[in-house]
């Protein structure tokens, strides 16, 4: 979980710089995250979780980027802590109805 005061650092970031400059640093942000997951994907059959040291630092760094860029949507959009978790519940039983009984 992240420290009040952490988060109203990152918040204090997008209220200062603007939305219109954040975006394509959100943009950026994911896409190297999507970078290394890729590179993750490529060697799993080989490694499966035990991946290289540094892949994994560079997964850690670019996650916690995106988490910070998602911090500073949140709350530009103010989205509620109530919306989100009916959001996030939905997704996830929706997972669930769709992959794991269809396995299970």
């Amino acid at each position: 979980m992240i420290e009040k005061e952490l988060l109203e650092k990152s918040h204090h970031i997008v209220d200062e710089l603007g939305v219109e400059n954040q975006l394509i640093i959100w943009i950026e942000e994911c896409s190297e995250l999507i970078k290394e997951l890729c590179k993750w994907q490529r060697m799993y059959k080989e490694v499966g979780n035990n991946i290289p040291l540094s892949l994994r630092q560079n997964i850690l760094t670019e996650s916690i980027d995106v988490e910070n860029s998602l911090n500073q949507i949140r709350h530009i959009l103010k989205f509620t802590s109530r919306e989100q978790m009916l959001e996030y519940e939905f997704k996830v039983d929706r997972t669930i109805s769709k992959y794991l009984k269809q396995n299970g």
